[in-house]
């Protein structure tokens, strides 16, 4: 997902989560929305997506880094 999609299409959920006492981790490819949402407390971690992208070595890449945002926060409910 990048800014845009995220706050198009999960912002509401967000707000939401955070109003309710969940802890929210937004990962996505920084961009201006992300600073529109940033009254919004939730926790953001920039990631590096190709999307289109047709390299293997840095699809593997995307993918160790989302097991070492797993391993980070331990989350309890993945939305994607």
């Amino acid at each position: 997902n990048h800014d845009d999609d995220i706050y198009c299409f999960r912002k509401e959920v967000i707000e939401s989560l955070v109003e309710y006492g969940y802890e929210v981790l937004v990962s996505c490819p920084y961009g201006d929305k992300i600073e529109l949402m940033k009254s919004i407390q939730f926790e953001y971690e920039d990631i590096t997506i190709d999307r289109r992208g047709i390299n293997p070595l840095k699809d593997i890449r995307l993918f160790l880094s989302y097991i070492r945002l797993l391993r980070k926060y331990r989350p309890d409910v993945v939305l994607t």
